[in-house]
């Protein structure tokens, strides 16, 4: 039986054994690496283009522990990115190793990382190192119930900037701030849970999906999300500034916030329950706002405070994030309609 191999891909041909039965023999070298005897089970699972994939193993997570070495040259900001990315990679524990000339900053790293990631958390630690292990399951938060969450905390920052700003109460502003933590959370969650289907851990059914194309569109809304909270951020952090000076934030402001938080909410729900007609009314309510900044430009001229145009700004970024969040949701069902089609095809 000819193989060849290109890279880590093979072409087997196949063989008709008994009356109907069709083989195909599994490569050597795959089978040595991942541990298959006599007698072992594999899994083949049909994708949407009609192509098969075989797998070992199934709903048994594999556990891999990355070190990483921290020398005097290391910031701890970068420490800090590396273990964070490692979480993404897919990685269940990272064990960061400390030289003893390093000045690496350890209440800031176990701070920043344990507050950044569910379930990311520390459950080792000597002079010599920190281990951070993931105790978090996709089954515990599945995908778009993470992803309703992420829009409902976003969208209750929103909400919370009008009544501060209408209200002059800084301190619900400062609330708006504290809440934005919380929806990264989430966004890195959503964004492990898709790398690790992207990566053969998790089928595209575990997580409510149809197919792997969907992933992109998912997490584009995912980081909209996440962006629209960041946003909701400097607009409380503005507000709160003009506030302390004992200014007040013009009218036409709470108005366009009040319109471009009723937009988000439609396109995150249109989201979260993969409505197609309400992202399409969401893009028309997006093209009637932006209609309108010309006359709130204008009437902004005669404010003198920077931070009402830069509230501005963010309540526009807003609107257009909101937009990215309906088009994917356009394009997953896009998708949904293609791989239908295939499969009608077949």
């Amino acid at each position: 039986m000819a193989m060849v191999i290109k890279g880590m891909s093979y072409i087997r041909r196949v063989q008709k054994t008994g009356g109907s039965t069709y083989i195909v023999s599994l490569p050597k070298e795959w089978v040595k690496r991942i541990g298959i005897t006599n007698g072992s089970i594999v899994y083949l699972d049909e994708q949407p283009d009609g192509s098969l994939r075989v797998s070992a193993r199934r709903g048994q997570p594999i556990r891999v522990e990355r070190v990483i070495r921290v020398s005097s040259g290391h910031a701890t900001s970068n420490v800090i990115r590396e273990v964070i990315s490692s979480y993404l990679a897919g990685f269940t524990s990272v064990r960061v190793e400390i030289e003893n000339a390093s000045s690496i900053n350890r209440s800031k790293l176990k701070e920043i990382v344990e507050s950044s990631i569910i379930g990311f958390n520390v459950i080792e630690e000597t002079p010599d190192y920190i281990v951070f292990y993931n105790v978090a399951y996709p089954s515990e938060l599945p995908l778009f119930k993470a992803l309703g969450n992420a829009f409902r905390v976003a969208y209750s920052m929103l909400r919370d900037c009008l009544k501060g700003i209408g209200e002059e109460s800084p301190s619900l502003l400062d609330s708006v701030i504290e809440r934005d933590d919380l929806v990264d959370r989430l966004y890195l969650l959503i964004a492990k849970q898709l790398n690790d289907m992207l990566s053969g851990k998790l089928k595209p059914e575990d997580l409510n999906l149809q197919s792997m194309p969907e992933a992109l569109h998912v997490f584009l809304g995912a980081k909209s999300i996440e962006r629209v909270a960041d946003h909701a951020t400097l607009i409380a952090s503005y507000s709160k500034s003009m506030l302390s000076r004992g200014l007040r934030v013009p009218s036409i402001l709470l108005n366009a916030l009040s319109d471009a938080t009723n937009i988000f909410e439609n396109a995150a729900r249109s989201l979260v329950y993969l409505n197609k007609d309400r992202a399409m009314k969401t893009a028309v309510m997006v093209e009637d706002f932006w209609d309108s900044q010309a006359s709130i430009i204008d009437k902004l001229k005669h404010d003198p405070n920077v931070e009402a145009y830069l509230v501005f700004d963010s309540i526009k970024r807003i609107t257009g994030y909101s937009l990215d969040i309906a088009e994917a949701v356009i394009d997953i069902m896009s998708a949904r309609s293609y791989i239908g089609k295939l499969r009608e095809n077949r």
